[in-house]
């Protein structure tokens, strides 16, 4: 059974580490570059990307779920109940206030107060999947 553990342990901070890098480009490349994209090609490259990200981010988040889940049910710890916390929070945030505005891009086009709320309000998601990493590698 250790051997197994391990092997969780192992596969969960690679997923961690790949929802660490994408947040982290998400956040100081990806979102402030909407502000500088053609308005004229906005809504047809929003739906790309929700699309294309959806299917990225969303492997990565519901592998790290279903992981995280896996630990509470195996492993049990303070460690473990407080990253299960945190990943709830990032499914809250995510689909409360990332995704609408993402659908608000998607239906307006080119909104300069919308990418930059986006922008704003990704920083707790980046906070968030940060700590995860962190956690999750005794750092």
């Amino acid at each position: 059974m250790e051997n197994w553990i391990y092997h969780l342990d192992a596969l969960r901070h690679i997923v961690d580490f790949g929802l660490l890098v994408l947040i982290w480009l998400v956040q100081l490349t990806i979102y402030p570059g909407f502000a500088y994209m053609e308005h004229s090609s906005f809504k047809m490259w929003q739906e790309q990307y929700m699309n294309r990200m959806g299917f990225v981010a969303g492997g990565l988040i519901l592998s790290q779920t279903a992981l995280v889940g896996l630990q509470v049910w195996l492993t049990p710890s303070s460690t473990i109940y407080l990253t299960a916390a945190i990943v709830i929070l990032m499914w809250l945030i995510t689909g409360f206030i990332s995704v609408p505005l993402h659908h608000k891009l998607l239906v307006s086009g080119h909104n300069a107060d919308v990418i930059r709320k986006l922008v704003q309000t990704n920083w707790l998601r980046t906070v968030g999947w940060s700590a995860i990493f962190f956690l999750g590698s005794g750092l």
